[in-house]
């Protein structure tokens, strides 16, 4: 993967791959965290503040697709005020509302999975992103309370995907600006596509469009809108959701498609035109403790999951948002992912876990007036090369990127499903509010990540697949 403690989900090699033959080991201090928490009483209000911060993160990659990975890195900064009558008002970059919380809508309650992995599970929902977000608790949670809350959050589109041959006069975003402080990393290449002027005969230019890139930064024309219920019991915890996105393009639309020996040509107007697509989704989960929380041993089982379009960014393998349409309008991407877990508490110092997640990306496709196929995941992409490794020297072998024998040619179709398995324990041989707090932790996970199917060959299956093993170690100490 030739990555640190974080795992990019999406980008697991192919056996065409020379680092899908290849294994790694690597050690790593760059989650550890520095934080602080200020608290006080103001008479009718509790006054709150919470900082957080790390080093995983690069000045290259930082972007503000999920995590706002700027270095250093600012993992949580944020405010928050607390009514005795159960209303509190919070602001800053915070574990988003559609993350699952312990309680209600509390920050500083989010419940991630027991891992060692900093991208967490496939299938785990959340970001962490600015955001202002305002709850209403009912009840107390000792005997029942439910809780409404509503947020605010840092809109994105990401891995934005396009694959066939498109139309290129549109755009929602763009490169970082090194003076405004965002990165400006270079793209990633994709469809060649053709167009003619009105000459006679017409001159035609072809240019090569994008079709991904995780560095684009979004024309937002509005923030996420959250809303979630919780319920909390002493042995149960539920919470349902939905989210409400917006994502705008400009371009100049296609007046004209036609095709010269098998190429698409696209004429356009002159007229230059704003499209807002409405995107989002729902979300639940629901946790059930068998024991009281506190006692053992005692087990925790959980279910949690989302449901609906362009909501491939709040899922940990970040499977893409949206693609384009013949009109050169975006499509948000019908996606769906969701984590099961198990966790069993044996005393104050062991932990046993399990966990299934997955995460999926419908195929979004449209045929153009030339016939041509366009979206994400045409079925007549070529899958031919994905699990043919290169018998002789190449001149990619050497760029070292697991994509360096990966042709888009060989092994075209985006990802169609990601799951992945993992179980795992903690231990903790001191625990004390005198001398802190020794951890360790093992894990393992299994990953498969499967394309859509396309055209295969004799050595490769229309849907091919990819596996990942992984073992995680870590021995983490909290400071008292």
């Amino acid at each position: 993967m030739n990555s640190d403690v974080n795992t990019p989900l999406n980008s697991i090699p192919f056996p065409s791959a020379n680092e899908g033959h290849t294994s790694e080991l690597n050690f790593s201090g760059r989650q550890s965290r520095l934080s602080a928490l200020i608290q006080g009483n103001a008479g009718n209000f509790t006054l709150g503040a919470y900082y957080e911060m790390d080093w995983l993160g690069t000045g290259t990659t930082s972007n503000n697709n999920q995590s706002n990975s700027y270095v250093l890195r600012q993992r949580q900064i944020w405010g928050t005020v607390a009514s005795k009558s159960g209303f509190t008002a919070s602001g800053g970059q915070m574990w988003s509302l559609a993350t699952e919380d312990r309680k209600g809508a509390d920050p500083r309650t989010e419940i991630q999975p027991q891992t060692i992995d900093a991208q967490y599970l496939v299938g785990y929902s959340w970001t962490r992103q600015p955001e202002l977000r305002l709850e209403q608790r009912f009840g107390d949670y000792k005997t029942g309370a439910f809780t409404a809350a509503m947020s605010v959050e840092q809109a994105q589109i990401t891995n934005f995907t396009a694959n066939g041959t498109n139309p290129n006069q549109y755009f929602f975003g763009g490169l970082g600006q090194n003076g405004g402080l965002y990165n400006a990393a270079a793209s990633s290449a994709g469809a060649t596509t053709c167009t003619a002027n009105s000459a006679t005969p017409p001159v035609i230019t072809c240019t090569t469009a994008s079709t991904s890139n995780l560095t684009t930064y979004a024309n937002n024309v509005a923030p996420d809108f959250i809303v979630k219920g919780a319920i909390d019991y002493p042995l149960f915890h539920g919470e349902i959701g939905g989210i409400a996105r917006f994502m705008r393009d400009e371009y100049f639309p296609v007046t004209t498609t036609f095709t010269t020996p098998g190429t698409p040509i696209f004429a356009y107007g002159t007229t230059y035109t704003k499209h807002t697509s409405d995107a989002g989704g729902v979300f639940a989960s629901a946790r059930s403790y068998i024991g009281a929380p506190g006692t053992y041993p005692a087990v925790e089982v959980a279910v949690q999951g989302m449901a609906g379009t362009g909501t491939g960014r709040y899922g940990s393998a970040q499977l893409a948002d949206a693609t384009l349409r013949p009109d050169e309008t975006l499509e948000p991407i019908r996606n769906y992912h969701g984590l099961f877990s198990v966790e069993s508490h044996w005393s104050p110092k062991f932990d046993v876990f399990a966990y299934y997640g997955g995460e999926y990306a419908q195929r979004t496709v449209y045929t153009t007036a030339a016939g041509n196929l366009i979206g994400y995941a045409p079925p007549n992409l070529s899958n031919a090369g994905c699990y043919n490794l290169s018998v002789g020297p190449t001149s990619t072998i050497g760029n070292g990127g697991s994509q360096g024998s990966l042709s888009p040619s060989s092994c075209g179709e985006p990802v169609k499903y990601i799951q992945e398995g993992m179980i795992g324990f903690q231990y903790r041989p001191i625990t004390s509010p005198k001398y802190g707090r020794l951890q360790y932790s093992v894990t393992y996970s299994l990953i498969n990540r499967q394309l859509w199917a396309g055209i295969g060959s004799a050595t490769t299956p229309v849907s091919p697949r990819a596996q990942d093993s992984m073992f995680h170690v870590q021995m983490r100490y909290y400071i008292p």
